[in-house]
């Protein structure tokens, strides 16, 4: 029989593996991102997102390293092509070389090269700057 102070230690412990599954990862318990279609370009909701927890300290709110800033898809449109070419290439995130072969990156890389055909179309960056900060 577990004593009150047993069930304590592990009351906190398993709160703590809830949290880290909703709370820290930005994909819950499914472990993905964005649509299970890997074909589909993925909305900049979603792409933003990402940017925030792997770029942002570098490249949103207020920071703009490289003179590269992430926080609307103008900004990252405008930048797509040399955002592509630092991811794919491990420069980017830095200090973080295997971050590419991520599910996180391979969203990314899929709306950069969809913004560079031509195929992401032109956004309206105010409706999807709101959507965005709303995803947050």
């Amino acid at each position: 029989m577990m004593t009150r102070l047993g069930q304590l230690k592990v009351f906190p412990a398993s709160l703590l593996v809830i949290f880290y599954l909703f709370a820290l990862t930005p994909t819950g318990i499914s472990g993905t991102l964005d649509d299970p279609n890997e074909d589909s370009v993925p909305p900049f909701p979603v792409v933003h997102r990402i940017f925030k927890t792997a770029c942002g300290r570098c490249h949103q709110d207020g920071h703009h390293r490289g003179g590269i800033q992430l926080n609307t898809p103008l900004q990252v449109n405008r930048d797509a092509t040399i955002i592509l070419q630092s991811i794919e290439s491990g420069d980017m995130p830095y200090m973080d070389p295997t971050w590419n072969k991520t599910v996180q990156a391979q969203t990314v890389i899929r709306y950069l090269k969809a913004v560079i055909a031509g195929e992401a179309g032109e956004p309206n960056e105010n409706a999807l700057l709101d959507e965005a900060l709303q995803v947050q």
